[in-house]
Order: C-alpha cells, then structure tokens, then sequence
C-alpha cells in the first residue's frame, strides 16, 4: 500500500512538472517581461538587504542598479560573436570550425566589449559612491559575481540533464 501511495504522489508531481513546463512555453512577450521586471524588482531588493540600506539608499539603489543593468545587458546584446556551424551528429556531419579571420574578429569583439563594460562599470561605481561606500560597492560587485558563477553552474547543469552536455557537443550516436 505504501507503494502505492509513493507511486501516485511521483505520478502527481511529474504531471505538474510538465504541466508548469507547458505553461511558461505559452507565456506570452508581455507576461515574460512582466515576469523579467518583477525577477529585477525581487534582485534588487535581495541586493539592497544584502548592503544593508535605509529605505532612502534603497529606493536610490533599485533605480541606479536597474538602469546599470540595462545597459550591461544591451552591452551584451550589442556584441555578436561568431560560432561554428553546428554539424549533424545523426548524418555523421562534424562541427564545421570558425576561420582564422572569424576567431581574429572575436577576439577583436571581445576587447571592444571588455572596454565597454569598464566603462559602464566606472561611470555606475561614480553613481553608486555618492550613496554607498567603498565596502558596499565591493560587496555588491562580489554578489554579482557569485549569482554569475550560480547561474553559469545552473546553465551547465541543466545542459547535461536536458541534451547537451556542459561542453555544449553531444555524443555521436552508435550507428546500426
């Protein structure tokens, strides 16, 4: 009988997984970025009780960080790198590789792009000193680092439980 139950309730709980899974696959543009918007809104909150501010530097700290983080996300969005063609693993087609001129031009990107996140981090650190000190900006900076790290791990993880392993290539098939 104790089966039994243990049997329905992983029943019920696959159900609901796939149910929740459809669903966020039919969320429409507006309820995604109303669901990007209150993940922002929910961050910077965790971030300011994080820093341990007032309600005035909390208020402050939720605009200034909100506009810091659009324009680091429009940095990463503006910069395009090359990736190899994807082969196919099922017709025995390999990865075709970048060119010498197309992994020169992503180096090249990747410089631009790191000199534009300087700069917006330099002229966002000025924003933020006038209500945080030192400490707090190095905390804050710490913080995104470590959500970085936890998402990268995330990323991967659910890259080898869902198709492609961290690596990003999957196994060649056995043929018959």
């Amino acid at each position: 009988m104790k089966k039994w139950w243990m049997v329905a309730v992983a029943t019920v709980l696959m159900v609901a997984q796939g149910v929740a899974q459809e669903q966020k696959k039919q969320m429409t543009p507006e309820q995604r970025e109303v669901r990007k918007e209150a993940m922002m809104e929910n961050r910077c909150k965790q971030l300011a009780v994080a820093l341990t501010l007032d309600d005035n530097d909390t208020a402050r700290f939720i605009e200034v960080y909100k506009q810091y983080n659009t324009e680091m996300r429009e940095l990463r969005g503006k910069y395009r790198m090359h990736h190899p063609k994807k082969g196919n693993a099922q017709m025995g087609v390999d990865k075709e590789p970048l060119t010498d001129e197309q992994i020169d031009e992503n180096i090249r990107t990747r410089f631009a792009m790191s000199r534009a996140i300087i700069d917006v981090r330099e002229k966002y650190y000025k924003e933020f000193r006038t209500f945080l000190n030192p400490k707090q900006i190095q905390k804050l900076y710490d913080l995104e680092k470590k959500q970085g790290e936890q998402m990268q791990r995330q990323h991967q993880k659910r890259g080898s439980e869902g198709g492609r392993p961290a690596g990003g290539q999957m196994p060649p098939r056995p043929r018959k």
